[in-house]
């Protein structure tokens, strides 16, 4: 059985600051203009996921694509999912997922890895 080196608790903190980031955007125009922007990018559960990511070493940001990718499908397997992730550094990693609404995709990717025997710490 492998075990990953991102530990469940960032990834279930990842999940938890998307799902706040969406809730906070409930109800607002999808349009932009100036104002809206400086909302949106100082908007606390977009900027702590920004500390979250960068947190990451390299390892664990490999793990979360794989993770992430496995979870929207675009690979049936996480070791697939795993060699791709290995062509990201850590920062081409962290513009990659900033922003994006990773609940879904993450809470999908869990459940998949656990019926591949993949731990999660």
């Amino acid at each position: 059985m492998n075990t990953l080196k991102i530990q469940k608790a960032v990834v279930d903190r990842l999940i938890t600051l998307s799902v706040d980031h969406e809730n906070a955007r409930v109800g607002q125009s999808p349009g932009f203009d100036v104002q809206e922007f400086i909302n949106y990018i100082n908007e606390p559960a977009l900027r702590e996921q920004g500390q979250v990511l960068k947190s990451l070493d390299v390892e664990a940001f490999r793990d979360l694509l794989a993770i992430f990718w496995l979870g929207r499908g675009d690979y049936a397997d996480f070791c697939t999912a795993f060699e791709h992730a290995k062509g990201f550094s850590a920062d081409e990693a962290r513009k990659y997922l900033r922003g994006r609404r990773l609940n879904e995709n993450l809470s999908a990717g869990l459940v998949a890895l656990e019926g591949q025997r993949i731990l999660v710490d």
